[in-house]
């Protein structure tokens, strides 16, 4: 059983401060990217709290169960459990427990520190315990994905609804340049010169059909709704995204990308090889992490190894990037008023 490492998930730190769109296009979308890492955080802390809490319950209700057995002249509290005296009292410490806070920092990292280890030793000795936990960590390494494509894809779409005028064309040029609908290779995808003969496969007449149900023909607000959803293909890749964001934004925005691009192509591997084949290394898993020392020595079939660190890591790459991306869309937008 492989050692999960608990305690360095708490690597895993977002100043959330930091989480900033001053235009009112990214509002919503900036409030979402915040509420998924609250989210991922408190999934963080469940184990940890969970076994402190009961801990502390147990010994408070053993104390209490005992000074009523003695208060009655009984030996032990056996028999006791359910007399409507006990379990007043045991309301009584479970609603302290609830409202019990820390003296310091230090407190709650020192009490941290011991249930992570006691989280980690038991998943030492308990197959099904290191299972469980192991898919809890692999469970957030996926959100830690899907926050950032959310966010990045939520960024885009709204962004170019809010500037019909000016993103509108570039973003319709890039899904006309995209033919496949998938956008594979960030630097194949080239904008169509004007005049250049286009490839029959635009926005599909059926989707531009079912968009009149829905909105009339009035859909200059929603062009990036209308792409987003007819090339959904490539929004759902690393590589899509980052191609719509150079044919939209420009090389600023392909530079931005190309900042967190290593840590969020092993995220998008890890989180592939997670969903679709279980957590069991493939083929294409190996080609994308080939030259990452941490996952050399893997072989097909091979377990993926998730531990603390990586997950903290990962997750890390994943919160900076959204918050790093989603700025630079509200920039674009803030000096690009129309």
């Amino acid at each position: 059983m492989r050692n999960l490492k608990f305690l360095e998930m708490y690597g895993f730190k977002v100043e959330k401060a930091h989480i900033i769109a001053n235009s009112k296009e990214l509002a919503a979308t900036r409030d979402a990217l915040d509420a998924a890492i609250t989210q991922l955080l408190g999934l963080m802390f469940l184990l940890p709290n969970i076994v402190g809490s009961t801990a502390n319950l147990r010994s408070s209700l053993n104390s209490a169960l005992k000074q009523v057995a003695a208060a009655r002249g009984l030996a032990t509290p056996h028999g006791i459990e359910n007399d409507p005296e006990v379990a007043k009292l045991t309301a009584a410490i479970y609603h302290q427990q609830g409202k019990a806070i820390h003296d310091s920092e230090e407190a709650i990292l020192a009490h941290l520190k011991f249930n992570c280890g006691f989280i980690d030793k038991v998943s030492s000795f308990s197959p099904d315990a290191n299972s469980a936990i192991g898919a809890l960590m692999s469970g957030m390494l996926v959100s830690s994905w899907t926050l950032f494509e959310a966010c990045v894809t939520d960024a885009w779409t709204d962004a170019v609804n809010g500037r019909p005028k000016s993103l509108a064309r570039l973003a319709l040029d890039a899904s006309v340049a995209d033919d496949d609908g998938m956008a594979l290779d960030t630097e194949s995808v080239e904008i169509p010169k004007a005049g250049k003969a286009l490839r029959p496969r635009g926005i599909s007449a059926e989707r531009l059909r079912q968009w009149n149900y829905t909105y009339g023909f009035s859909i200059g607000d929603k062009v990036g709704s209308l792409v987003r959803w007819e090339r959904r293909g490539a929004f759902n890749r690393l590589d899509g995204l980052r191609a719509y964001y150079r044919l939209t934004f420009g090389k600023p925005a392909d530079d931005e990308f190309a900042k967190h691009y290593d840590q969020l192509a092993i995220l998008e591997a890890l989180r592939n090889v997670i969903v679709h084949r279980g957590g069991k290394i493939d083929q294409p898993f190996l080609d994308r992490v080939s030259r990452t020392q941490s996952l050399a020595g893997l072989g097909i079939g091979d377990d993926v190894p998730i531990d603390g660190a990586m997950f903290s890591e990962k997750a890390n790459a994943a919160a900076i990037a959204s918050v790093s991306l989603l700025k630079f869309v509200d920039n674009w937008l803030i000096t690009n008023p129309e």
